[in-house]
């Protein structure tokens, strides 16, 4: 318990949040090695706080941010509730949104038609690719229809 403890910010006081300041996944969730396995520094937090085990359940964020591990801002609940939490603070992932619209495009509908016309007068994928920011597979997945499917026609 001192241990967790000891790699938890909590000099901003009760009500804010407090950082886990030891090692981060990629979401940016902390990671705690407890009894030989890696496990989420908030969830670990909430468990320690409330003397119970959280099971099938998860440490949800009240605050949005996934690297606090203060218990005033944890609450248990289903994957499912995160997922709605998620959903409603606009977190969720960028599958839904398509095209351009997704933040992690690096064509623009404009590029994907130019990229579909050049494929029809029988372009290779590398002459399409050298003057885009994207690779030769990337344009492969436009050709075979994996990517931008009806968009940017």
């Amino acid at each position: 318990m001192k241990r967790f403890w000891s790699k938890v910010d909590k000099s901003a006081g009760e009500a804010e949040c407090w950082p886990w300041t030891a090692s981060i996944n990629k979401d940016g969730y902390g990671k705690f090695k407890i009894d030989g396995s890696v496990q989420n520094a908030s969830r670990v937090a909430w468990e320690l706080h409330n003397g119970e085990r959280l099971l099938d359940r998860v440490a949800r964020h009240t605050c949005d941010d996934p690297s606090c591990c203060n218990p005033a801002h944890l609450v248990a609940g289903s994957q499912k509730q995160n997922m709605i939490d998620m959903a409603r603070r606009g977190r969720t992932n960028n599958y839904r949104q398509r095209g351009s619209m997704n933040p992690s495009a690096k064509l623009t509908a404009a590029q994907v038609r130019k990229i579909k016309r050049d494929i029809r007068q029988g372009l290779t994928n590398r002459e399409i690719a050298k003057s885009l920011p994207v690779t030769d597979s990337a344009i492969s997945l436009i050709r075979r229809q994996k990517s931008w499917v009806g968009g940017g026609s």
